[in-house]
């Protein structure tokens, strides 16, 4: 597999039991684990980082042109380059953002095993879920799905169906790592998502005009910025979440402990 300078490809390590997984720019590592494992020993500690915006609330946002730059931003982005509000909260919740590439097998499985949980505690008002999305994997797999898949969940958002596009997408990434997205496969994402009639038109209109490419290019850009390692990473309040213990048991009990 090929591997940047700076970047290494996704890469599965299967241990016995536990399924560790690593994607791209450092060490972040997903356990996929039976719930009669418990949590495993020698986790890192929770780091702060400078947090990239998490987004405007979603009920609100209208695409704008940011100040900060040129292009404009889909619905739950405060700024150009921030991540998207897909669901509210109430004050005082855990602020949890996602960061994902549209090419990471380990992103889908990351979705697979915790995605419903996730969207759960979002739904109840439990926590707030934003999404910031990357792209570096197509400077690794010499493609450009990366960018057009971030593209396509920026246009989802406009109908106010990221999350359910981000797992349409997950769900449907292609067998073989690298063989990336057709405007096709993106387009039917949109419509298992719920996107359907005039928002799925201005969908389409959106993908194939590539409507979102500077916030594509600027959200990299402010997650690398952040210190953002690698895909999948999970942020609580500003706080990148230790992955090596998490197991569908402990997912809401992590995050608890992470925002107090």
């Amino acid at each position: 597999m090929t591997e940047s300078p700076q970047r290494k490809s996704p890469m599965p390590l299967v241990l016995g039991l536990a399924v560790a997984l690593v994607c791209a720019l450092g060490a972040v590592w997903v356990s996929a684990r039976p719930a009669d494992n418990g949590v495993g020993a020698g986790a890192k500690p929770s780091t702060t980082v400078s947090a990239p915006d998490a987004g405007t609330s979603a009920s609100t946002a209208t695409t704008t042109t940011a100040s900060a730059g040129q292009g404009p931003t889909p619905k739950g982005a405060a700024s150009l380059g921030s991540a998207v509000l897909v669901h509210e909260a109430p004050a005082g919740a855990a602020a949890v953002t996602l960061f994902v590439d549209p090419q990471c097998p380990i992103c889908a499985k990351f979705e697979s095993i915790f995605g419903k949980q996730i969207n759960d505690l979002a739904t109840k008002g439990t926590i707030s879920l934003s999404y910031h999305v990357m792209s570096f994997l197509d400077r690794n797999l010499k493609n450009d799905s990366s960018t057009r898949g971030a593209n396509a969940m920026f246009c989802a958002a406009d109908a106010g169906k990221m999350g359910e596009y981000v797992q349409a997408l997950m769900a449907g990434q292609p067998a073989k790592e690298g063989d990336g997205f057709t405007d096709a496969a993106l387009t039917q994402f949109a419509t298992t998502a719920g996107i359907t009639g005039d928002a799925l038109a201005t969908f389409s209109s959106c993908l194939t005009g590539r409507t979102y490419a500077a916030q594509v290019t600027a959200s990299e850009a402010s997650a690398e910025a952040a210190g953002v390692q690698g895909t999948p990473t999970v942020m609580v309040d500003g706080k990148v979440m230790d992955l090596g213990t998490l197991t569908a048991d402990n997912l809401a009990q992590l995050i608890a402990a992470a925002h107090k």
